[in-house]
């Protein structure tokens, strides 16, 4: 899973878990609401099975590396359209 799936997915679980706790305990209704929603963004990502599609993978030997662009003037001021 890529890096930023992961902190979506803790910031859901946090914003899930404080409105449990503001919401039904503390008596918010505003924690209830967003409880609520991001609760129900999980589980719609759990059901769908949401998962980043996997483009292009490949082993790199020691050394090596890759550059990945797109499509605008690179570091080097050199436009590559």
């Amino acid at each position: 899973m890529a890096k930023g799936a992961k902190a979506r997915q803790t910031r859901l679980a946090m914003l899930s878990g404080l409105g449990l706790r503001r919401g039904l305990m503390g008596g918010s209704r505003f924690w209830m609401v967003v409880g609520g929603a991001a609760a129900g963004l999980r589980l719609v990502r759990r059901i769908s099975g949401a998962a980043p599609e996997v483009v292009y993978s490949e082993e790199l030997p020691a050394g090596q590396s890759i550059l990945i662009t797109n499509g605008d003037v690179t570091a080097s001021g050199l436009d590559p359209r």
